[in-house]
């Protein structure tokens, strides 16, 4: 019998550069401009927007993904403070 046990990367002390390009900021943003700038980029790549287009709704979906995933990094970070 296999036993696998799940050990949480450590968030690190600064997140990488890249995941505030995610979101269009800069190391050092405040939180509230990483909220700010994830509720901005919901609204423009939200896949709901392109209902009519099955090619562009599944490079939404794609996108948002990368932007949920950067910005639940992002926000492990200031919790973790």
């Amino acid at each position: 019998m296999l036993i696998f046990n799940y050990v949480p990367s450590p968030v690190p002390s600064v997140p990488s550069p890249h995941l505030h390009e995610m979101l269009g900021l800069k190391p050092g943003a405040s939180q509230e401009e990483v909220n700010q700038a994830y509720r901005d980029l919901v609204n423009v790549w939200h896949p709901d927007r392109f209902a009519d287009n099955q090619r562009l709704q599944k490079k939404a979906e794609e996108k948002l993904k990368e932007i949920n995933e950067s910005y639940e990094y992002i926000k492990s970070f200031y919790r973790s403070k």
